[in-house]
């Protein structure tokens, strides 16, 4: 009668075990899979230093909030905006804003995704007091790469080439240098 009962308990194991291991990597690839799909969209908050050719070659600080969204697994559309203050030779400082669209191609990982990407858009320009006060066209290239630390946030790192239009006609190099938080959802 032992025997018997130890008969049914292994056959009863033996076919439980596969529903419990099927239903483990059913969960497993789920996860998997979330890991493996980056998110539809994010939001970066990032900072770091801007250099503006017609104010000196000095990195000035700057900050920029981009958000973005996901058309391919491969390509990105962003819209962002910048904030800078560089200063001027006389000690004085010059508010300059940006507001750009762009796209960006990336290289489709799990984990690291470098990207390059084109933007255009349009920066203001506000210089002390008798100064500069104007709108102008900004087109942009940029480099970098995110970072997937969980499937809710990352880092991103990013340079970014301008050629911002001046005053008058004249365009400047200006180059933006910036690392950030990324939150990112579905």
């Amino acid at each position: 009668m032992m025997d018997t009962r130890n008969a049914r308990r292994t056959r009863r194991l033996c076919l439980a075990l596969p529903a419990v291991l099927a239903g483990l990597a059913c969960a497993s690839t789920a996860d998997a899979q979330r890991w493996r799909s980056w998110p539809a969209r994010e939001i970066t908050l990032q900072v770091g230093g801007f250099n503006h050719d017609l104010y000196g070659d000095e990195m000035s600080p700057m900050v920029a909030l981009r958000t973005s969204w996901r058309l391919r697994d491969w390509l990105v559309t962003e819209l962002g905006g910048m904030y800078t203050r560089p200063e001027l030779s006389d000690e004085r400082t010059v508010n300059v804003t940006g507001v750009d669209l762009g796209v960006q191609a990336e290289v489709p990982s799990f984990v690291v995704r470098p990207y390059v990407g084109l933007a255009t858009g349009i920066h203001a320009t506000y210089e002390p007091e008798g100064g500069a006060r104007y709108f102008a066209p900004s087109t942009q290239a940029m480099a970098g790469l995110r970072l997937r630390l969980t499937p809710g946030f990352g880092l991103r790192g990013e340079a970014r080439y301008r050629l911002d239009q001046q005053e008058g006609g004249p365009i400047a190099d200006n180059v933006e240098v910036t690392a950030g938080l990324t939150w990112s959802w579905r």
